[in-house]
């Protein structure tokens, strides 16, 4: 007949699994009282990482009170909370879906999940990537006046920029309407509408 009260070999030498143990049997609630100097160790570790943490800030705070430490502080948190950090974590999300070729070789099979209330971990960080480098290019062409001289490098600069935005932009809907192919707005002008010069122009604009 089974012993009800054996204990599993790996839990046998710990006091808390023992006395846990005791006490469902017995249906008591002993306390386990530990002895002085192991509340003391543990007092001692507790005030030393505290202490740890003190002197660790007063050492790092020349870069605490720096600006651009605090814009990557805020870039880097912007970009892990629109990325689905919170979703990855709870549902375990993939980085992606990978199939397998017939000679046995791992590939992606699928970037994206075409579904508005599910996504792989991986299309939120390209998604993220995205935003984050239009934000920073807008900054930069924003601060193009300060970041060059010459004129003609600031057209450079700022074209150059509005080029890699527009791409980006184009990038960005592409992802979306994996997720929503209903979306079909686009950037460029409808097709029927006349482009060239204005005295091409049907007579709407003197």
């Amino acid at each position: 007949m089974e012993n009800k009260w054996l204990i599993k070999k790996d839990e046998i030498f710990d006091a808390y699994k023992q006395l846990e143990f005791v006490n469902k049997q017995l249906g008591q609630e002993i306390e386990l009282s530990l002895p002085f100097y192991i509340v003391l160790f543990k007092n001692l570790v507790l005030f030393c990482v505290l202490a740890g943490l003190i002197i660790l800030v007063v050492k790092i705070r020349p870069h605490l009170v720096n600006q651009n430490v605090w814009m990557g502080i805020a870039h880097v948190s912007y970009a892990i909370c629109i990325q689905g950090f919170v979703y990855n974590l709870l549902n375990n999300a993939p980085m992606f879906r990978f199939e397998q070729d017939k000679y046995g070789k791992m590939y992606v099979s699928e970037y994206f999940m075409a579904s508005q209330r599910q996504q792989y971990a991986g299309e939120g960080y390209i998604v993220s990537a995205l935003v984050m480098a239009f934000g920073l290019l807008m900054l930069f062409m924003s601060r193009a006046t300060y970041n060059f001289d010459d004129p003609f490098k600031r057209r450079v600069s700022v074209g150059v920029g509005i080029l890699a935005c527009f791409l980006i932009l184009q990038a960005y809907l592409a992802c979306y309407r994996i997720k929503n192919p209903w979306y079909g707005t686009s950037f460029m002008p409808p097709r029927h509408y006349i482009r060239g010069p204005i005295n091409r122009d049907q007579g709407n604009v003197i």
